[in-house]
């Protein structure tokens, strides 16, 4: 089931920021800040403000959680157990046999190969009746198991084994993956340092340049040429400061000179801000940032003028 993403900006000519976030519920407030924000709409529409509104509408579908294992077909042996833990099911065991599985029984072949195997644990598991609302097994090489609908739901089930020999399945845990229809995302690119950056090493978030510098100056400036771990903290905290980027960007130092930056961009934003690098010593994990969830575009954006500056 697809939900719906509402993206709105407002500017308000005739009242200050500084007001406003005097007036704003805290975020533990969720209830205080929708009534909060309605009182300002209302006044808005009420002719009491200035304002332009721009509005997107678009959808997200979600995503189904997931978990891939291996079948190793020579370490399998008659009378081991694959289970699949459904919460509100429970365990439902397939057990390896030698003979011929019979469709809703429990059992599997694993005789051939571990394509062979896959297959009829696949065959398995789709025919049990216990899990026909809850569970999709496809294979190939591999059985990849697939919750029968998409959200977060799905990651509280696992699978696990009960073998002769540790190697007979390969992958099994919890399933992951899963995200709600119209989730928030909270989308991350990481930057690894590998070692000191260089003067004039740039990383550049949207529209705005990071420049490395001996010695800084500005808030787009930040120290570097001292270590690994010198210039990755430095870095870190010349993003999260930065008055163009905080509050829609957050980066997180792991240690390692691995810096993760979080972006709180929702729906056609996310999709099309971009993040690029010049340091030789610094490499990317991606170009953007891409929703973790299917958003789709559904409605082009609106402008509407109240009163408008």
């Amino acid at each position: 089931m697809a939900a719906s993403k509402i993206t709105i900006s407002a500017v308000v000519s005739d009242l200050d920021s500084a007001t406003l976030v005097a007036q704003q519920p805290a975020a533990t407030h969720g209830r205080l800040a929708m009534q909060w924000l309605i009182r300002l709409f209302t006044a808005i529409v009420a002719g009491l403000h200035r304002a332009r509104v721009r509005v997107n509408i678009d959808s997200s579908t979600g995503v189904a959680a997931a978990v891939t294992v291996t079948c190793v077909q020579a370490s399998i042996t008659a009378g081991d157990k694959f289970i699949v833990r459904v919460p509100g099911v429970g365990d439902v065991v397939f057990t390896a046999t030698s003979g011929v599985p019979v469709a809703g029984d429990g059992t599997f072949a694993f005789l051939t190969s571990n394509t062979v195997t896959a297959t009829s644990l696949k065959n398995a598991i789709n025919t049990h009746p216990a899990l026909t609302q809850y569970v999709v097994a496809t294979s190939s090489s591999t059985l990849t198991l697939t919750a029968f609908t998409a959200g977060t739901e799905g990651n509280a089930m696992s699978v696990r084994k009960i073998v002769t020999n540790s190697g007979a399945f390969t992958g099994t845990g919890a399933f992951t993956g899963g995200i709600d229809a119209g989730a928030l995302n909270t989308a991350g690119v990481t930057f690894t340092i590998a070692a000191a950056l260089t003067a004039n090493d740039t990383l550049t978030i949207g529209s705005v340049v990071l420049t490395g510098k001996a010695s800084p100056s500005g808030e787009s400036q930040f120290a570097c040429g001292v270590s690994q771990a010198a210039d990755t903290a430095a870095l870190t905290a010349c993003i999260n400061a930065h008055s163009k980027l905080k509050g829609l960007y957050v980066a997180t130092n792991g240690g390692s000179g691995v810096i993760t930056i979080l972006c709180y961009f929702e729906g056609r934003e996310l999709w099309s801000t971009t993040i690029a690098k010049s340091a030789a010593q610094g490499s990317l994990s991606a170009a953007t940032w891409a929703p973790a969830a299917t958003d789709a575009w559904a409605a082009s954006t609106v402008d509407y003028a109240l009163g408008a500056p």
